[in-house]
């Protein structure tokens, strides 16, 4: 793991900031005809770092090895999560943030085994108003942001949820510093250039987008990194990936195959071996470039996995999920093994 001392674009981890973003971005294919291939309809972040397993799946032909066709739809958590129950679309990926809420509300949802992404933000911090945090360990370095404006993509989400951990961790009160919901990426990065914040929750696709804007920002408080962020943080989920309860009672063949595809995606782009087409993919997909994907994709590649076990569903902390996680078995469907 790279030391979270170094200034990007040699930066960890992918975004957390996956609000109300507008345009895909992706080649989302059309439905086929009939007794051609299965149609899917998923929702995904567009054009964020941490749906670029999506759109790699897509690029790369996993839904289509599969005899899927996919079309991606745009939205937030909370918007996929709405289509999801509605039966507008038939899978999606979301933050647990915004899962297990729904989860305990009796949604007709159900989480998919075959992907998972642990957090992977970092709080970033202008370098020339860092004054060395980045070379202190937790909790001196959380300590100096005592006073500050710290900035959130919306104020509930993981990123705030994140922030209000850390400060309680480090010995500081909510009212040490001033939280601000600063939205998607284009409005956050405003926020940081134009002084309205000091620091802001995000990672490797935000930061090397700021370095772009002339902004280069050091890390603070890494997720990945307990003597960073202090313990109980490295093993938080972000991103997972579920399905309408109905859809995989109807059709669970179709829900294997897309399981399948996720999986395989995932396991073929934490490969070295094909980091210069994951690169090339990511570049695209979240507009940086692709020298650049190159440097920040191995670190991004540690916080994904093609699975989600109960041992690390079980492993979740409360200030995360909001209380204790409805059991494994009662959240999560076995439509990922049909064979389909």
């Amino acid at each position: 793991m790279r030391t979270r001392r170094q200034v990007v674009p040699s930066v960890v981890a992918a975004t957390a900031l996956c609000g109300a973003l507008a345009g895909c971005g992706a080649d989302a294919q059309s439905s086929g005809s009939t007794g051609g291939p299965a149609n899917m309809t998923v929702g995904i972040y567009p054009n964020s770092a941490v749906s670029a397993i999506w759109e790699i799946a897509q690029k790369q032909g996993f839904f289509t090895k599969e005899g899927l066709q996919v079309k991606f739809v745009n939205g937030t958590g909370p918007d996929l999560v709405a289509g999801l129950a509605a039966d507008s679309i038939d899978a999606a990926m979301a933050s647990t943030s915004v899962i297990v809420p729904a989860l305990k509300s009796s949604a007709q949802i159900s989480i998919l085994d075959s992907y998972s992404e642990t957090l992977p933000i970092a709080l970033l911090v202008p370098a020339a108003q860092a004054a060395g945090a980045q070379h202190l360990s937790f909790p001196q370095n959380v300590r100096t942001l005592k006073g500050k404006k710290i900035g959130v993509n919306a104020l509930g989400g993981i990123s705030y949820q994140y922030v209000l951990h850390e400060l309680a961790a480090a010995g500081l009160q909510p009212s040490d510093v001033t939280i601000l919901a600063v939205g998607s990426l284009p409005t956050a990065i405003a926020a940081v250039k134009n002084h309205r914040i000091d620091a802001l929750v995000a990672g490797a696709d935000t930061a090397v987008q700021l370095e772009a804007a002339g902004v280069p920002v050091v890390l603070v408080a890494e997720a990945t990194d307990e003597k960073s962020a202090g313990p109980g943080v490295s093993s938080t989920l972000n991103i997972i990936n579920v399905v309408s309860k109905k859809f995989a009672g109807e059709k669970p063949g179709e829900v294997g195959k897309y399981c399948r595809a996720i999986s395989a995606a995932t396991t073929w782009a934490k490969d070295p071996a094909n980091l210069d087409q994951t690169a090339a993919t990511l570049a695209k997909w979240i507009n940086i470039p692709v020298e650049e994907a190159k440097r920040v994709w191995p670190d991004m590649a540690t916080t994904y996995r093609p699975s989600l076990t109960e041992e690390l569903w079980k492993q979740q902390p409360t200030w995360a999920t909001g209380g204790p996680l409805p059991s494994y078995q009662s959240s999560f469907t076995t439509s990922c093994g049909k064979a389909g």
